[in-house]
């Protein structure tokens, strides 16, 4: 076998190998996989015929995961044409409210939207009967990619006690994101080749566009009580966090684990918000009277904009948020666990209990150009003051470069171009390149590496990029430990 790799090397980028490989592998699984060329792509492909082997025992291979990412142009699409028509009431009803003054409407109608056709299949999206969705390509090829289960990509580990007093662990967090048909389009156009993605100019989503993503904790009951009877989905997730360094999923388990559902975010292209974006995030609420789990998430809030206002010295005279609406109930539940998060994003933006709260949800995802070499939080990241009890910047001025109101479409970076907001279009584009060019000059070697890194992983090395520090919580008090019920600091 070695013999006829290095044969197909010399001859070429391993063509004779993928050109048998194809006539038993549909396109449709190549595409899933994230290119035709891609050697790990076709084994994340072709999962669904091969049973898991996990823990000595086999799995049904109808519980593998299964890609939704062909990505179909409509008849007659052109990036430099028209975009295509949809309906919008059908397709984006939420734009009918007003995410300022309705946002329980605003954010009901996006949930609804996002449940239907997927919750009674286990957000098994390719089996949805009401709507297409989609996965984002290349998200699997990283020690933090897609597990063979769900999807489930590895994201930012929760430090002990930020999310509840009783948390005295590192959590590990794991999600899977969604598109929908109009926010698609981006990806049909970037890989309308999936053997060579060309990402050269801005991007810029259509209106309409709806990405959701469901994410999930480890955590048990007795460390996180609010999540109770939360819904669950299996995971192969990491052994465990390393707590020197947590910004990778590391050696996984060989068997599957539970995971519950802990937070729900979206992202919806609005033009009547200044960014052209509405961000928002659910939870997850164990005292909710419905019988129904899933009807059990309530909103934590939504944004518009990063309030680029909201300098250090603004927050600390006491002004707010005014681009950032916050659930009074999911704020209740915040400050009920105890946990040492004192706002949900920095100084009042909204974010999710997993993310890190020196960020917002605008903010993070407004970092996604190509090429990307810039942290998605902060730098230099901010420090407790135990003095004040309160998180400050290191340097505000340049702390407000990651709270600008960049239009849909707009760099981060000069020189670069613009992923709009899309986290998942940048992060698989770069480890689409990672893979395809490996480190090397030699160009044989490069391709015996290429195929031997085909086998492995592309090392995740912007993990700690797009998550930010990890946050010590030495000397800073929890939400409650003051009595105020007010929040921490202020």
């Amino acid at each position: 076998m070695l013999a006829y790799l290095l044969r197909c090397v010399i001859k070429g980028a391993l063509s004779p190998l993928v050109r048998s490989l194809h006539r038993r592998i549909s396109r449709k699984q190549l595409i899933a996989g994230g290119a035709v060329l891609g050697i790990s792509g076709i084994v994340v492909g072709n999962i669904r015929h091969h049973p898991l082997r996990l823990d000595n025992t086999y799995r049904s291979a109808e519980e593998g995961f299964k890609t939704s990412s062909q990505y179909p142009l409509p008849s007659g699409y052109s990036a430099l044409g028209p975009p295509p028509l949809f309906d919008i009431e059908i397709e984006s009803p939420w734009l009918g409210k007003d995410f300022r003054t309705q946002p329980y409407e605003y954010c009901a109608l996006i949930k609804a939207y996002c449940w239907e056709g997927n919750v009674n299949n286990g957000f098994r999206v390719e089996n949805n009967k009401v709507r297409d969705w989609y996965h984002a390509p290349w998200m699997h090829y990283s020690p933090n990619g897609r597990e063979p289960i769900n999807g489930l990509t590895y994201e930012r580990a929760t430090p002990p006690f930020e999310f509840a007093r009783t948390q005295d662990r590192f959590l590990q967090n794991w999600a899977c994101g969604y598109y929908n048909s109009i926010g698609v389009l981006v990806f049909g156009q970037v890989w309308k080749d999936p053997s060579n993605p060309q990402w050269t100019t801005d991007q810029k989503f259509q209106e309409g566009t709806c990405v959701s993503k469901l994410l999930l904790t480890d955590a048990k009951d007795a460390e996180v009580s609010s999540l109770k009877e939360s819904p669950a989905m299996k995971a192969v997730i990491a052994e465990e966090v390393d707590e020197i360094s947590p910004y990778t999923a590391g050696k996984r388990n060989k068997f599957a684990s539970d995971l519950r559902l802990t937070q729900v975010d979206f992202a919806v292209r609005d033009d009547r918000a200044k960014i052209g974006w509405v961000f928002g995030t659910f939870m997850y609420d164990s005292g909710s009277k419905n019988s129904d789990p899933w009807d059990r998430i309530i909103s934590v809030g939504v944004m518009w904009g990063n309030g680029p206002e909201l300098t250090q010295a603004a927050y600390d005279s006491g002004q707010k948020p005014v681009e950032s609406w916050i659930n009074p109930r999911a704020d209740a539940i915040r400050k009920s666990l105890g946990g040492k998060r004192p706002t949900w994003g920095w100084n009042g933006r909204l974010d999710g209990l997993a993310d890190n709260l020196i960020s917002s949800c605008a903010s993070c995802h407004s970092v996604s150009p190509n090429p990307n070499t810039v942290s998605m939080t902060q730098k230099p990241g901010p420090f407790c003051d135990p003095k004040k009890n309160q998180w400050l910047p290191v340097d505000d001025a340049k702390t407000m470069t990651w709270f600008r109101n960049l239009p849909a479409g707009t760099p981060f970076t000069a020189g670069s171009a613009s992923g709009d907001y899309s986290l998942q279009l940048m992060r698989g584009f770069k480890t689409y390149q990672a893979w395809a060019n490996p480190p090397s000059t030699n160009v044989l070697k490069r391709q015996i590496d290429r195929y031997w890194h085909g086998k492995k992983y592309v090392v995740d090395q912007d993990m700690a990029l797009r998550t930010g520090p990890v946050m010590n919580y030495e000397g800073c008090k929890s939400v409650d430990e003051d009595g105020d019920g007010n929040g921490y600091g202020r």
